[in-house]
């Protein structure tokens, strides 16, 4: 699914826009007229800073660390204060995966150099990457502040809208949604989307009596199905407060002829509680990795309790399936005639058949809620704007109540410290107990089953 900047963007910093703006400006390597050889001796050791600089910007770019890191260390030995190779040097750290060691080089950048705005988002990413959304949206917003240039600034559209996740995931719906539009400023990732080129003016939000409107398709089918729940009510002119949020599920219907045939197809499995799995998420390699579990990792959830298992993972998956441990293939159902890529239909009417879904961050959540049916949401340490920064309830699957944690139909399950969703499955899997959760449930084979936790209780 995309999210503004697309899930492949949001953990590089804009890593290659730092570097090259660095090389440009800011290192402190300018040329002066000569009139002594101690000048002269100076323009030569500042002449060869920037050449290992221009060479060390060259290794970042092609992802040679290593190589750039050490001639970062050999300027900082002649020009200690240098901010914006310090700069570099903390999204070295944060491109490895040290993110305690980028956050206090970024920190040392921006302390010495504390009108440049650009520090001020790379730290803003990096804080939203570990989880601190509160952290992450104060740097953010100096960043907006410091940002003298706005029109003129290429990197603007994308410091928006790293903004936008922040502010929407915190709640603060007004302001997100606002940083939110800028996402067409960024040309290269959102020139060719279809709200750029329909030849047609913008609804502003006026009176609509006696016009029309077309509503239409922008980013994934996830976000198409997601974003669905708000018409006629549009995100952006209605859902600016979490009370704006107070829509009744389900809003999608699948066929009843097809949910019959799935009733019957489900029962033949046996008693118990009938859940649907899906486990891999993500459209790039990167954001596959982050979003998706192992069904190795899921195996002892599937063997808790006398659930029947569904899988509902779209895609080819027969290798995941030959890598799965025995207990796990003998716990999981697998349909070979369903297939939701070439036929959407069988696989809405199965989603509204179970009792369950248990799932990674894809759009089969997005049906379960459109549907009605109760989810389990296993996400990544750094999720996708659109779930809340914190608390399990989701906004967007509700069925109308007084508070968001009552009425949603799905749950949010986090990492407690590894950031991938396999540790998510370790939390929800160890806190599956014979709990009737408050809002989940739908079927009374949940206790029998097992599987009642944390539901949202």
């Amino acid at each position: 699914m995309a999210n503004g900047l697309d899930g492949e963007d949001r953990g590089r910093v804009g890593v290659h826009a730092a570097i090259v703006s660095a090389a440009r400006a800011g290192t402190g390597y300018t040329a002066a007229p000569l009139a002594s050889p101690r000048d002269r001796r100076t323009q030569k050791r500042d002449a060869a800073s920037a050449q290992w600089l221009g060479e060390a910007v060259a290794h970042h770019r092609a992802g040679r660390l290593d190589e750039a890191e050490a001639l970062y260390a050999r300027i900082l030995r002649r020009d200690p204060p240098n901010h914006a190779v310090i700069n570099l040097v903390g999204l070295a750290a944060f491109q490895r995966g040290r993110h305690d060691a980028a956050v206090r080089e970024l920190t040392r950048a921006a302390t010495l150099a504390p009108r440049v705005a650009k520090y001020r988002y790379d730290l803003g990413v990096v804080e939203q990457t570990r989880g601190n959304a509160v952290a992450a949206a104060t740097h953010y917003a100096e960043a907006v502040r410091l940002d003298r240039g706005l029109a003129a600034d290429p990197l603007n559209a994308e410091l928006r809208m790293k903004r936008a996740e922040v502010l929407l995931a915190t709640g603060d719906f007004a302001r997100g949604w606002d940083d939110y539009a800028w996402r067409f400023g960024n040309a290269a990732e959102w020139g060719t989307r279809a709200t750029a080129v329909v030849p047609l003016p913008k609804w502003a939000g006026g009176a609509l009596a006696g016009r029309r409107v077309v509503v239409h398709a922008e980013q994934g089918i996830g976000d198409e199905v997601m974003f669905s729940g708000c018409v006629p009510a549009l995100a952006a002119a209605f859902r600016r407060d979490d009370g704006d949020f107070a829509r009744s599920a389900p809003w999608l219907a699948a066929d009843p002829a097809l949910r019959a045939a799935w009733r019957a197809r489900l029962d033949a499995l046996g008693p118990g509680l009938k859940v649907g799995l899906s486990w891999r998420g993500g459209s790039t390699p990167r954001t596959r990795q982050a979003r998706s579990a192992t069904l190795a990792a899921l195996a002892p959830l599937l063997a808790r309790g006398a659930a029947r298992w569904v899988s509902l993972q779209y895609g080819d998956c027969a290798e995941d399936l030959a890598a799965a441990p025995a207990e796990a293939r003998a716990a999981l159902t697998v349909f070979p005639d369903l297939d939701p890529v070439a036929a959407l239909e069988p696989f809405l009417a199965l989603v509204a058949e179970l009792d369950l879904v248990v799932t990674v961050d894809n759009s089969t959540v997005h049906f379960a809620g459109a549907l009605g049916t109760p989810a389990w949401l296993l996400l990544p340490a750094l999720a996708d704007w659109r779930w809340p920064a914190t608390g399990d309830a989701s906004r967007w699957t509700t069925r109308g109540s007084t508070t968001p944690s009552a009425r949603a139909t799905a749950r949010c399950w986090r990492p407690s410290r590894r950031p991938s969703s396999s540790s998510s499955t370790a939390r929800a899997r160890s806190t599956a107990r014979a709990r009737r959760p408050s809002a989940c449930s739908t079927s009374p084979g949940w206790r029998a089953a097992g599987l009642a936790g944390r539901c949202g209780s």
